[in-house]
């Protein structure tokens, strides 16, 4: 096996065998990664020769570039982490030949969606994508970019082993059957997306960290039949309650109580429990893991019992709700001054909490020490100051500095300055000094420093390779990663502003990740940027044309709709002309008529008078009634002429207000038809009326428009 090789059995050159640039390293059949001699480069799609017989303990670990992996028929061994932290790999095919797969070998294969295992394989096999023994009394590993929803392990499963389903962040559900005896470690960390767990009665054994990551877990359930284990508050316990396993950080309630007889709480086992504002801990407990608290945001006070003799690193860190750390009087390890965790001599500043709402602080003059992180995220705290006596510290321009101003320990939250200089003398920064410095925008470094550059106001090691502190103050919202930085420190970025960084093409990603990036800052490459603003300049370009586009078609439209209406206008002015004329034609035919109609009807009565009377007096009846027919006619003519010639007014008034408005038009003609309408009637009105005229025994009719009795007649 691989544990018996050295270094020294290695061939001189190693084989150049990846496809996509690299080496993978062969000797006696074993793939391998050399150490300390130069690391393995294999990338793409990687193919093994039938030289390999096995592949060494992590041989391919942690290699992003290999996106598959082909196994010689000549493999038999896969040794364990082989293939961990592949990130990329995307499939693997598992050959007849392969016999023994260790531990973990596809632990953070995060990419991979599925296995296979030829069918003649007599000792592996796959059902709905996951790796298991041939029996399939083991799952050995369920790839973590599968995109089912659901799992439900078959029942013939005794075992699931370690890392089975790390990272299976697709997962929302996994039914465990009644036949599973032991869950390995950290067998469901990093499932993301599961949101419970029911733990049968028939599990024995559970391994450390198993739930570790699962942000969704709202719920844990144990069999009530289940020997071994117990849900207590909450949270997976052994049945002894001595051994806490795992709290659903997704859970609603705000309290956590530990039992009494819970020794300890391992490492990040609280973690992003946000909804959790008090947590009791019980009588009995010792040691409190790193991390165990970290993130907890709604968490306000904590009380540590005087049963603890440890308490590890980033226990409180990010509790930004944190007022006070209370320690039990007769703690023989930890004490507390206004709600602030020191060791117990008081030579150590441990935590002092986020939101204590002290707005000064005096370091006691025992302290020799700040704890990483101590001061981190501190929201009230104005001035720092130290107690007489204290000659390991040092305070300066609003800054906390070890005695030889050689570490700069922390910058003041609330310092109004947009500006620092760090002191030439300063070799090291602690972690989160500059966290939260919402005023800073510019770092500066003293020119005679040899150990920190500035550039645009972001502190850097001497050498430009490590980025140490970014001001949170600066409000641009695309921060470029100079090419030159292989590391970022931890937190670097936590306060930033900016929402897009910019890296090279060259920079490896996980560099940036401690750096307390945002999930919402968006990382892309320089050459990815280039497109986008080409792509954009581009889009700009083409909206231009569009909207100029738009425009002359706007135009257009308007130019064309404006023609249309002058036609409508147009035809509507000649339509009321044409109107006005008839009217006016047809007023004057009615009118002439109607002269014509009297006329010959005063003959005719004239002419009837006439033939009655004596012709003598009828002569002068017939004279008296022409003339007075003739009279009236040219009076009846001029009344005519002045009805045409108002017609004929209102017809061109109807015309010109016609001109001005549709409306006014039809209005004229209106007018003009009511006037007409009207003198033909007044004159319809005036007809001939008939009266009896006596003379003693005789009588005449006479009959005119304006009958008078002759002369010696009277009107009867």
């Amino acid at each position: 096996m691989l544990s018996g090789l050295s270094i020294s059995q290695a061939s001189a050159e190693p084989d150049t065998r990846c496809s996509a640039g690299g080496n993978y390293f062969v000797s006696d059949g074993v793939a391998f990664r050399p150490f300390p001699a130069p690391a393995l480069k294999c990338a793409g799609d990687v193919v093994l020769d039938s030289s390999v017989t096995t592949i060494g303990a992590s041989a391919f670990w942690g290699l992003t570039g290999i996106r598959s992996m082909s196994l010689p028929d000549s493999l038999t061994n896969i040794a364990s982490n082989a293939f961990s932290g592949a990130s990329s790999l995307v499939s693997i095919s598992i050959p007849s030949s392969v016999t023994f797969i260790g531990a973990n070998v596809f632990s953070g294969t995060s990419s991979l969606t599925t296995f296979t295992v030829s069918a003649a394989n007599p000792s592996y096999s796959v059902v709905n994508g996951a790796l298991f023994n041939k029996s399939q009394t083991i799952l050995m590993a369920y790839p973590a970019a599968n995109s089912q929803k659901s799992f439900t392990i078959p029942s013939t499963v005794t075992t699931i082993a370690s890392t089975a389903f790390l990272g299976a962040t697709q997962l929302t559900s996994i039914t465990i059957p009644n036949s599973v005896i032991s869950i390995g470690e950290s067998a469901f960390s990093g499932a993301s997306r599961l949101t419970s767990i029911s733990i049968p009665s028939s599990v024995t054994s559970i391994g450390a960290n198993v739930l570790d990551g699962a942000i969704s877990l709202a719920s844990i359930s144990v069999d009530s039949a289940n020997q071994n284990y117990v849900v207590s508050d909450g949270a997976l316990l052994n049945k002894a309650k001595t051994l806490l396993f795992s709290f659903p950080i997704k859970s609603t309630q705000a309290s956590f109580t530990l039992p009494n007889s819970v020794i300890r709480i391992e490492s990040a086992m609280f973690r992003n429990a946000k909804n959790l504002r008090t947590i009791t801990l019980g009588s009995s407990l010792e040691f409190i893991g790193g991390n165990a608290f970290d993130g907890d945001s709604a968490l306000t006070a904590i009380t540590i019992p005087r049963s603890v003799t440890s308490i590890g690193s980033r226990a409180f860190y990010s509790t930004p709700a944190l007022t006070s750390i209370t320690v039990d009087a007769n703690n023989q390890d930890y004490s507390s001054i206004n709600g602030v965790l020191f060791d117990k001599g008081k030579e150590s500043l441990i935590v002092y909490p986020a939101a204590n709402p002290a707005k000064s602080f005096v370091v006691p003059s025992t302290v020799t020490e700040i704890a990483e992180l101590a001061l981190s995220g501190v929201k009230f705290l104005e001035s720092i100051s130290l107690e007489s006596g204290n000659t390991a510290l040092l305070v300066s321009n609003g800054a906390l500095y070890d005695t030889e101003q050689t570490k700069l320990l922390f910058y003041s939250r609330v310092n109004t300055n947009s500006s620092f200089t760090v002191p030439s003398s300063v070799t090291e920064i602690a972690t989160d000094a500059f966290l939260n410095t919402t005023k800073l925008v510019e770092i500066k470094v003293e020119v005679s420093s040899t150990s920190f550059i500035s550039k645009t106001g972001v502190l850097f090691d001497i050498d430009g390779e490590i980025l140490v502190a970014y001001p949170s103050g600066i409000t641009s919202i695309t921060y470029a990663l100079p090419a030159s930085v292989l590391s970022v420190s931890a937190n670097a970025f936590a306060s930033s502003q900016f929402t897009t960084l910019v890296i090279n093409d060259e920079t490896d990603s996980s560099i940036l990740a401690d750096a307390g990036l945002s999930a919402s800052v968006r990382v892309i490459t320089a050459t990815q940027l280039a497109i986008e603003i080409k792509a954009a300049t581009d889009k700009a370009a083409a909206d231009k044309l569009i909207a100029d586009a738009k425009v002359a078609a706007d135009k257009l439209v308007a130019d064309a709709k404006a023609a249309a209406d002058k036609l409508v206008a147009d035809k509507a002015i000649a339509d009321a002309n044409a109107a006005a004329d008839k009217a006016i034609a047809n007023a004057k035919a009615a009118a002439d008529k109607l002269v014509a109609d009297k006329i010959i009807a005063d003959a005719k009565a004239a002419a009837g008078a006439k033939a009655a009377a004596d012709k003598a007096a009828e002569d002068k009846v017939i004279a008296d009634a022409k003339a007075a027919a003739d009279a009236k006619a040219a009076a009846d003519k001029a009344a005519a002429d002045k009805v045409i010639a108002d017609a004929k007014a209102a017809a061109d008034k109807v015309i010109a207000d016609k001109l001005i408005a549709d409306k006014a038009a039809a209005d004229a003609k209106a007018a003009a038809d009511a006037k007409a309408a009207a003198d033909a009637k007044a004159a319809a009105v005036k007809k001939a009326v008939t009266i009896t005229c006596i003379k003693g025994k005789l009588t005449k009719k006479v009959t005119a428009v304006n009958p008078k009795c002759p002369t010696g007649y009277k009107k009867k």
